[in-house]
This record gives structure tokens, sequence and C-alpha cells, in this order.
């Protein structure tokens, strides 16, 4: 049987521990983010903290050799903004992750010709289903005139 994410976490000994992960790695992306320069921020994520050890997500390799050369004195400027949590970074990973982009439609136009909207009419008038005969006229409206 199957069970829900949430389901899991709220019947799980260690559900605390998680989200306090989770909460330290939101946190750790508040300090981060802005300790990079502007054009690089916006190309990474935090992906993990443990032992010490910051994992940054690169979204592509130019945008990981950037952060490569400045992540000797990351560790530093980050563990400043922590010393009130009582962890530091005591070195930073930087892995190449592309980012998943939501596909987005292109927007074709295809022009049709007189004779082809004339058709186009002409089976719209067969059609029973009143959506598909109201695309069809639109279609044969987009004609060239």
């Amino acid at each position: 049987m199957r069970a829900h994410l949430g389901e899991f976490l709220l019947q799980s000994d260690n559900s605390n521990s998680l989200i306090s992960h989770a909460n330290f790695l939101l946190e750790l992306r508040r300090i981060v983010i802005p300790v990079l320069p502007g054009e690089i921020a916006q190309y990474c994520s935090i992906a993990n903290y443990k032992d010490g050890k910051l994992v940054i997500f690169a979204e592509n390799n130019a945008v990981a050799a950037k952060l490569r050369l400045l992540a000797g004195g990351l560790p530093k400027k980050i563990s400043v903004h922590l010393q009130q949590t009582g962890r530091q970074v005591t070195a930073v990973v930087i892995e190449v992750q592309p980012r998943v982009r939501a596909a987005t439609a292109s927007k074709t136009t295809v022009q049709i010709g007189a004779a082809c909207a004339r058709d186009i009419l002409e089976l719209s008038k067969q059609v029973v289903n009143i959506k598909l005969k109201n695309v069809l006229i639109s279609i044969a409206s987009r004609a060239r005139k």
C-alpha cells in the first residue's frame, strides 16, 4: 500500500529532524544567495548541508566554474551569518545540476488559403459538436484573403 509523503512525515520519528533540516536549508539559502554575485545567484540553488559541508547546485558549467573561483572565501562569509545557529560552513562543494524548465508552447501561425478555408467552413456545417464547429469556423476565418 502506498502512503502519501505527508502521512509518512507525520508518522515518522525523524520528521522533526527532517523539517528542521529543511528549515535550515531555507535559512542557508537566505544567507548564501545574497553573498553570491547577482548575475550568478539566479543560476544557483542550495542543495544540502551536512557536517559543515555546503553543497551548491550550479545550473551550468560556466556558473560552476565562476562559483569555484569564489568558493575559497564563501565558507568564512557564510559562517559569519551562521554564528547564532551554532553551525559553520567549513567547505563548499559545487555541483552542476541543470534546472528543469517548464515547457513553453511555441506559438506557430499557419496560413491557409481561401480554398482551404471554404472547405473547412463546409466541414463545419456537417459537425454536430458545437465546440468543434466553433474551432473550425475560427480556423477558416484566419485564412488569407
